[in-house]
């Protein structure tokens, strides 16, 4: 599960998703998003113009500063940063047993669900390591 995870983490776009959760502004001269210029202006959520259909939809407002990263969002996984900020791997995986269903900083929606199904599994095979398998081998040395 760990190397899964190595992967997924590096198959993940995560500028592109840490951009996904910020505010800019859309500047219609240049066709170009730009940062906002101060905590008052109106910004537009990464990926939505102001320009109508043609362009995009105008999308979610959000004022600078008045909202957080995982409010802000698309992807809603939940966690501190809804899925668009990169997971500390080592914590991940510490917390896979001592908070089983909790995932802090998810990569993918169902995260804490699989993971605890590989706990469950795991400790499902505990008991086939120390009884099943002892019983086998002796029954095999009698023949």
């Amino acid at each position: 599960y760990t190397v899964v995870l190595i992967f997924v983490k590096w198959s993940i776009n995560w500028e592109e998703r840490m951009l996904s959760a910020s505010c800019l502004g859309f500047d219609a001269a240049t066709g170009t998003w730009i940062p906002c210029p101060g905590p008052t202006s109106t910004c537009y959520i990464y990926g939505y113009s102001p320009l109508g259909p043609g362009v995009g939809a105008p999308g979610r407002e959000c004022v600078l500063g008045a909202t957080s990263t995982a409010e802000m969002c698309p992807l809603q996984y939940g966690g501190e940063g809804g899925g668009c900020q990169p997971p500390n791997l080592i914590n991940t995986l510490i917390s896979i047993a001592l908070s089983p269903g909790t995932v802090v900083e998810p990569m993918f929606s169902g995260q804490g669900r699989l993971q605890v199904f590989l706990l469950l599994l795991a400790f499902a095979t505990v008991p086939i390591l120390l009884c099943a398998k002892p019983c086998i081998i002796n029954s095999q040395n009698k023949k």
